[in-house]
């Protein structure tokens, strides 16, 4: 037998997308930090090149410092950032910091020119900390720095402080390699645990394409299909954290808008609330049986669970339901299989009303489900009000149930 799960595209982790968003958030959290070595060399400059000459640079950095930020904002938005358009743009923005330490070195001034040297070794320490994993880049956006260091060194080109301007730039670049070094080190940490969120989001994605796999996950592959195709459609993403033997964390990001909800909006359902039905909830997974139990218990019902579609057959055969509510991928036997047999063997529960759960909100699905005697289908993920409604509404029959076609949001029921 062949496995269908071989010929159909799973999607993965892209590991330069993930790592370059990654980056550019660093470089937006960090931004203020900018904005605050600008005001500080600025303060500094004022004392040696006048107030006039350091405001007019201030508000010239500062302007192009912006330009730079809206630049990183959009890279940032990008689902795949194109980082080599970084270093270009960081280059130009920069030109205004590397004119101040030349504005230092010429200043005249007694401490002009140490604090030149120390502005240049601290533009350069600025640049290689917040790209240390990616040296290349570093080094193109610091070119301003560079023709500056250049004509500095041109300016002492043949005094005796030329050597120790050398041994100076020696010291600056033996500290910057080791920040490089140890963001290297920190970015390769990195992007082993992107790897391991691909290997496990790749794993559940070919479970739920694979049957009895699926069964085993209880569906979790096919929802974090989803998820991942929407949180990159909405520009956002889906990342993972696993410790193996504890579990995973699984977390959402996107750029959404927050709307207030209107007070006194109209409330869907019936005004008539029911009380009291007996309810066979069908559920592998733990956790999702209990939350379901526990909710149809709080809205008045009685409720009964079964871990399987084996199980819900038998129990079936002996008790009467007046509503069965299902998932559809279970171990043993499951919920579309356990359908056709309620309908197909004579008992106490072959008309009872049947509402499926199910992670796919394929219309073949949906029709599959049907066919097997299902009268409704609830798209996960479950508002449990929703649910309440709907079993409630069950309560008239199957009929009643089937009639309540598109009153309900997130439900698709026969029509």
């Amino acid at each position: 037998m062949t496995n269908s799960a071989v010929s159909r595209p799973t999607i993965g982790i892209n590991h330069g997308s993930e790592s370059a968003r990654a980056l550019m958030s660093a470089i937006l959290h960090t931004q203020s930090a900018r904005y605050l070595f600008i005001s500080i060399w600025g303060v500094t400059l004022a004392p040696l090149i006048g107030l006039p000459t350091a405001a007019f640079w201030w508000l010239g950095t500062t302007a192009l410092s912006l330009i730079r930020t809206r630049f990183e904002i959009w890279l940032r938005r990008r689902p795949s950032p194109p980082l080599w358009s970084l270093p270009v743009v960081g280059m130009i923005t920069g030109v205004g910091w590397a004119t101040a330490p030349w504005l230092a070195w010429t200043s005249g001034h007694a401490f002009g020119r140490p604090i030149a040297l120390m502005m240049l070794a601290s533009g350069y320490q600025i640049a290689f900390t917040q790209l240390s994993s990616r040296p290349k880049m570093a080094a193109l956006i610091t070119t301003p720095y560079g023709v500056t260091a250049i004509c500095i060194g041109a300016a002492l080109w043949g005094t005796s402080n030329f050597p120790g301007f050398i041994a100076g730039a020696a010291l600056l670049c033996a500290q910057l390699s080791f920040t490089v070094a140890f963001g290297s080190a920190v970015q390769r940490s990195l992007d082993k645990s992107l790897q391991r969120q691909s290997r496990l989001i790749h794993d559940l994605e070919v479970a739920r394409d694979d049957p009895s796999a699926t069964y085993n996950l209880g569906g979790a592959g096919l929802s974090l299909s989803f998820a991942r195709k929407l949180a990159e459609a909405m520009g956002g993403a889906l990342t993972a954290q696993s410790e193996p033997g504890v579990g995973s964390v699984f977390t959402l990001s996107a750029p959404v808008e927050v709307l207030r909800q209107a007070r006194g909006q109209a409330q869907t359902g019936p005004q008539e609330q029911v009380r009291g039905l007996k309810v066979l909830v069908v559920e592998d997974h733990p956790v999702n049986r209990k939350i379901l139990q526990t909710a149809l218990t709080t809205f008045g019902h009685n409720v009964v669970t079964a871990e399987n579609g084996a199980a819900a057959v038998a129990i079936c055969r002996i008790q009467a339901f007046d509503v069965i509510v299902t998932d559809i991928n279970m171990p043993v036997m499951d919920g579309l299989t356990a359908t056709r047999e309620i309908r197909g063997q004579p008992g106490p529960n072959q008309e009872a009303p049947v509402i499926i759960l199910s992670a796919s909100a394929q219309p073949r699905d949906h029709i599959a489900g049907y066919e097997a005697g299902a009268d409704a289908y609830f798209d996960k993920p479950i508002d449990l009000d929703e649910l309440a409604i709907m079993v409630e509404r069950a309560a008239g029959g199957r009929e009643i149930l089937r009639a309540a076609h598109g009153q309900t949001v997130g439900l698709r029921l026969v029509g």
